[in-house]
């Protein structure tokens, strides 16, 4: 497990934590006020779930990496 996540220190470093951290808040600022104009919930849904995931995804990396 922590040889893995060595390796993925080696791979991932803090720039791509906050490259999906920023994406996923650009994409949430960006993309919801054009869905929510359109009344289109189900995409805004998703561009919701996408976002948030993109957020703890990145925040995941970034204190893997504080860590190990």
């Amino acid at each position: 497990m922590y040889g893995l996540l060595r390796d993925l220190g080696d791979i991932v470093d803090d720039f791509l934590a906050l490259v999906f951290i920023t994406i996923a808040v650009l994409i949430l600022l960006l993309d919801r006020n054009k869905y929510k104009e359109k009344s289109n919930s189900r995409e805004f849904n998703l561009i919701r779930a996408i976002s948030y995931s993109y957020i703890a995804l990145g925040i995941i990396i970034f204190v893997l990496l504080r860590i190990y």
